[in-house]
């Protein structure tokens, strides 16, 4: 008995097994050496640990004998000593996009790495020494994606000690997460023509200059960029030629009668749903579109406006409207093409618009409206 009992006390003190880690390698909060070598035995591809803030040099050591590539995102800093133990971690991907800032030492000591790629894209700012240090990393990638690539020293640096392409390299490079950016440069859109696949979010921009929209248009899936507020009359007439797919332009407040007409070009839905006005002028442009028009911010109608809006062949959403006038309930009685008004209310319309409106199967309307028509 006191055999067993020593055995059992002994097997509990030793390395952690791999039942006792969790699946979701994510929600590790602490690692130690032993619990590392149980990881790289268990997991497979990847390994992610992005629940780590700290990281020892024996933990780091263990970690970089997996054979695949490593998520370390929840570190902000890292020691010099825990960098230099990656060194085994060679011909794969190192992922360090939580660290904020950068000490010449540990630059130093990942620069040595011959690992694929260093993902090093939360550093907002590098130092020259740090730059000068990072500069001799001889890997296939180093993204930086944080760094401004033309205001920042350090980012001249590294143009001229890592080679002469480095500078379209780091201008090219971009994050997973394309919400992220918060500003683009042609040459990003042209290497997320040729990467990207998918819709193309983009909701962090602000601000879209001409040439960006210019290429951006040549994209050819649906393109979100719900944070613009605004959008110059250039801009505007450029992504009207972005085709066949949605648009998506939610954040815009206001749009001038240009704007409408460069962008009634495009072919594929166009989402305003941000506009809460909208000149007559406007109107007759973005009835042009070949697609689904939503402008459900608009909260009334002018008769001139919906007399125009109906003239939309395709369909057009109108959900923020709570009533509509005699004039406008014809108007879209008479339409082609479908027409959704799901925030019409009980008692705001006259009978005459009622039986306009439900006199038309080719419009969606509320529930209660369409049962008026039983």
């Amino acid at each position: 008995m006191r055999y067993a009992v020593l055995v059992a006390a002994v097997l509990c003190a030793g390395p952690a097994r791999a039942e006792e880690l969790p699946q979701n390698t994510n929600g590790i909060k602490a690692l130690t050496p032993e619990q590392a070598r149980t990881l790289v035995r268990r997991e497979s591809h990847i390994l992610k640990l992005n629940g780590l803030s700290t990281l020892d040099a024996d933990t780091a050591q263990r970690v970089a004998e997996f054979r695949g590539s490593v998520e370390l995102d929840g570190l902000t800093t890292l020691h010099p000593n825990a960098a230099k133990a990656f060194s085994a971690l060679k011909g794969r991907d190192l992922y360090l996009r939580g660290l904020s800032k950068l000490d010449v030492d540990t630059a130093e000591s990942l620069a040595e790495l011959q690992v694929r790629s260093l993902d090093l894209s939360g550093l907002p700012e590098l130092d020259k020494a740090a730059a000068n240090a990072l500069a001799k990393f001889k890997g296939d990638e180093l993204v930086l994606n944080g760094l401004n690539p033309t205001d920042a020293e350090s980012a001249v640096v590294l143009w001229g000690n890592y080679g002469s392409d480095f500078k379209t390299k780091l201008e090219r490079w971009v994050p997973n997460n394309t919400d992220l950016l918060k500003t683009l440069t042609v040459p990003q859109v042209e290497y997320l023509i040729k990467r990207h696949k998918g819709e193309l979010c983009l909701n962090g921009l602000k601000d879209l200059p001409e040439d960006v929209a210019k290429t951006l248009a040549r994209f050819s899936t649906a393109i979100h960029l719900k944070g613009l507020a605004t959008l110059s009359d250039p801009a505007a007439i450029a992504l009207g030629k972005h085709k066949p797919r949605a648009l998506y332009l939610h954040g815009l407040r206001s749009l001038s009668d240009e704007a409408a007409e460069g962008l009634s070009q495009h072919t594929g839905a166009l989402a305003l749903d941000g506009l809460n006005t909208l000149s007559d002028k406007a109107a007759v442009a973005l009835v042009k579109t070949k697609g689904q028009l939503d402008l459900n911010g608009l909260m009334s109608l002018s008769d001139a406006t919906a007399i125009t809006l109906a003239k939309h062949d395709y369909k057009i959403c109108l959900d923020g409207l709570t009533t509509l006038s005699d004039a406008a309930a014809e108007a879209f009685g008479r339409q082609k093409g479908i027409a959704r008004f799901r925030g019409l209310k009980p008692g705001e319309l006259s009978d005459k618009a009622e039986k306009a409106l439900v006199a038309n199967p080719r419009l969606d309307l509320p529930r209660w409206l369409q049962d008026l028509n039983r």
